[in-house]
């Protein structure tokens, strides 16, 4: 339990809300803390100032602010897209923006890829069709985690069917479709051709990848799949990736699929449907 010094220091150094808050439970966080350090209540000299810090932090998840690579976005919602601005870092855009228009001139199923991505009017800019919402600092019961495993894996299968490696799943990359439960990659800062090698990886995920690729530096075939599983765990509640932890909470067909390693994406794809079998459908088979 932190002391409520802590509290405001904390507060106070934030830069976003996923630094104080699990997303999945602001409302009821946000409530406490505010109560926490209200100046009314709380004695401490910067309490005031991590109250108006508080309503800042819990102001940015409306307009869902994050930072990736190449550096800070955020998506601002209309009607019926929402649009995603990215803030510095031109080239390394450019260099998405490339090599997701190789991806898609490839792909089978392109519809996990963001729909528009480019400039325009001078800003960097990309467009979802339909409500979009960020990963980062998001835990979610396990029922969900697995239908987005699924979709992260189908993903990943598809790039390799198509020849590439997409080397940067992870919660900055890809966004959530709640509506109609899809997923949406917005990044490609490290995607390549599986036949070469890679140049980059994310250095905020550092350590989710696998030793090899430190040496070698050229992916396996099962590299996606690999951090697709460590976005599961992240959004299991273990931002490490490691997964150990949640062996006594996770189901255990879960949890042991997650800390398996298959050959290649396609592969664990293709296991994964077989997981899930051992879960009950949500809907009625009208053929039974």
């Amino acid at each position: 339990m932190e002391t409520t010094e802590e509290v405001i220091d904390n507060i106070l150094k934030a830069s976003l809300p996923s630094d104080i808050f699990n997303i999945s439970k602001i409302d009821e966080e946000f409530k406490d803390l505010a109560r926490q350090i209200h100046p009314d209540i709380c004695k401490h000299p910067e309490a005031a100032f991590a109250a108006a810090k508080l309503n800042e932090l819990r102001q940015k998840v409306d307009k869902q602010e994050g930072i990736d690579e190449a550096g800070r976005y955020t998506i601002n919602k209309g009607l019926t897209l929402s649009r995603l601005d990215f803030k510095k870092h031109e080239k390394l855009l450019i260099r998405s923006a490339r090599n997701r228009s190789l991806l898609l001139s490839k792909i089978k199923e392109n519809t996990y890829i963001i729909p528009y991505y480019g400039i325009n009017k001078g800003e960097f800019e990309a467009k979802f069709n339909t409500r979009t919402v960020c990963f980062v600092g998001r835990v979610f019961p396990e029922e969900h985690v697995r239908w987005m495993l699924s979709r992260m894996l189908e993903f990943a299968a598809y790039t390799l069917d198509a020849g590439f490696i997409h080397g940067g799943i992870n919660p900055d990359s890809m966004f959530f479709k709640p509506n109609i439960h899809g997923i949406q990659v917005a990044s490609f800062y490290h995607s390549h051709l599986y036949s070469t090698k890679m140049d980059t990886i994310s250095g905020k995920y550092k350590h989710w990848y696998p030793v090899y690729l430190f040496k070698d530096k050229k992916a396996k075939p099962n590299l996606d799949s690999y951090l697709a599983k460590k976005m599961a765990i992240y959004l299991l509640g273990d931002p490490s990736g490691s997964g150990t932890k949640l062996k006594r909470t996770v189901d255990k067909h879960l949890i042991n699929f997650l800390l398996s390693e298959q050959p290649d994406s396609i592969e664990a794809f293709l296991e994964y449907k077989n997981v899930l079998k051992n879960y009950k459908t949500q809907w009625y088979n009208l053929n039974e």
